[in-house]
């Protein structure tokens, strides 16, 4: 809906990034390239706006942004599932013998204690599934592991699968690796990965894949003030079940960016999908918003494609599929270019719907300004809701939630650009809002209490003067 006399958007709902038709969703589940198109399945509670128990929901896609709903996939229905505090938690797809399988958890509490068990169901046609009257395939933890023992990632890897499990061994959060012949034999291999006391209690929603050499291990730790997503790029020993890591980094920096999982598509891309929200743990977190009023809760983020950086970084870059849904607002070119004075502000035009691009490039190497950025303000607020920016005298990139009453720093993230010019990429999709910094080398994803205006994305300078080298401007509805 239009409010026609402000020329903005009233339904919160975004139009590229991924939601349920009504109602709650989290984590991402299987993602998976089979049957000639993309599957996406996610936690799903089908009956409310809020968590309960969870489901399987199911969507198709070919080019990651455009989605056919499906039937749900998975429903609580066995005694190893079936709990109002648990049901079909997060999981794997793979194709075996043409069939489509998932791998899972199911969660309930009996006798008061938590039970989690990992379960097999299997599709012929990539719709409907079956659970194997065997389940739960695996059930009881190595010994040091609590209760907590959940969210499967299973691949194949020369004659057999692999499976990794996240885990709490003493408090700290791990994961662990085991072996099978046919997805229903399961053998305990040992510890993958274990917290040195720094890197949460619990890691939820373990992923893994290889790239270029190395083997990457991604994780969702608990109970962590500033972070939400790590990974770890190493080398794994299938014989030991040791992951030995030499780079640590951080999927994305923003608020809302959690249990990532990853695909290989036709191309043989490594594309990674996320759940942009999160939970009330977290410390930063203020609620769903309105939207849970409006009879859905919860998103996912936009399809990205990982490389690894010279610097053996991971990189993180929106699905190229979205540049074909561009339509040119502005573009100023080099021979156009602009300095920002100290504190002005330059209103960037955008399309009336609210989903739209901005991509600008300031000459850092030029002008003495101090601090560099995009600021954001909703339709129905003069203040700006969050600032990304630049510091050049921190030498740091800041993500800040503004108020009347005060500015707070939610994220610093050092940052030395390699070039003289800095870019910022933003994808502004109604409530939505992902930016990624020189071609994905930093990414930041949030979720907005409310809309953009269409008015209200500003560059600016603090301190000093700045050239805005260049500045392009697409709607992407």
């Amino acid at each position: 809906m239009v409010d026609s006399e402000n020329s903005i958007t009233t339904d919160l709902r975004p139009r590229l990034h991924f939601t349920a038709p009504e109602n709650w969703i989290n984590d991402p589940n299987g993602l998976i390239y089979y049957g000639g198109v993309y599957h996406l399945f996610y936690q799903h509670n089908p009956k409310a706006t809020h968590w309960g128990p969870m489901h399987w929901g199911h969507a198709t896609t070919t080019d990651g942004l455009h989605f056919i709903h499906q039937p749900i996939a998975l429903a609580p229905s066995q005694a190893y599932d079936a709990d109002t505090e648990g049901g079909c938690f997060s999981g794997t797809a793979v194709e075996d013998a043409g069939l489509l399988k998932v791998v899972y958890t199911g969660s309930t509490y009996q006798d008061g204690h938590l039970r989690q068990v990992q379960c097999l169901a299997t599709s012929a046609d990539g719709v409907h599934f079956d659970k194997y009257d065997r389940n739960p395939v695996l059930e009881g933890q190595p010994p040091g592991c609590t209760e907590h023992f959940r969210d499967p990632k299973v691949w194949r890897h020369e004659d057999a699968w692999y499976m990794l499990l996240g885990t709490q061994i003493d408090d700290q959060g791990a994961v662990v690796l085991y072996k099978s012949a046919h997805l229903t034999d399961w053998v305990y291999i040992g510890i993958a990965a274990q917290s040195d006391g720094s890197q949460g209690s619990m890691w939820e929603c373990p992923d893994f894949f290889s790239m270029d050499g190395k083997d990457v291990l991604m994780f969702s730790p608990i109970g962590l003030p500033d972070r939400q997503t790590t990974y770890l790029i190493g080398h794994l020993d299938y014989t030991s079940g040791a992951f030995t890591a030499e780079i640590t980094g951080q999927v994305d920096y923003g608020l809302d960016f959690y249990a990532p999982q990853t695909l290989e598509d036709s191309a043989g891309r490594r594309v990674v999908v996320a759940w942009m929200n999160g939970w009330d743990w977290m410390p930063w977190f203020r609620g769903y918003g309105p939207v849970q009023a409006q009879g859905w809760c919860g998103c996912m983020s936009l399809p990205r494609v990982l490389t690894l950086g010279a610097d053996k970084h991971l990189r993180f870059a929106p699905v190229e599929t979205l540049r074909a849904n561009r339509k040119p607002v502005l573009t100023v070119d080099p021979a156009m270019t602009r300095t920002l004075v100290p504190n002005e502000l330059c209103s960037v035009p955008a399309p009336t719907m609210g989903t739209f691009e901005v991509v600008v490039s300031y000459a850092i190497g030029q002008g003495d300004a101090q601090e560099v950025g995009l600021r954001l303000s909703l339709a129905d607020s003069a203040d700006p809701v969050l600032i990304f920016a630049f510091s050049t005298t921190l030498q740091a990139l800041q993500l800040l939630r503004v108020h009347s009453e005060t500015d707070r720093v939610l994220r610093t993230i050092p940052y030395v650009p390699t070039d003289v010019h800095l870019t910022f990429r933003l994808v502004i999709d109604v409530s939505t809002v992902e930016l990624f910094v020189d071609d994905g080398v930093v990414t930041m994803s949030c979720v907005l209490p409310g809309v953009v205006n269409r008015h209200a994305v500003d560059l600016y300078s603090v301190g000093g003067r700045v050239t805005v080298a260049s500045l392009e401007v697409y709607d992407l509805a």
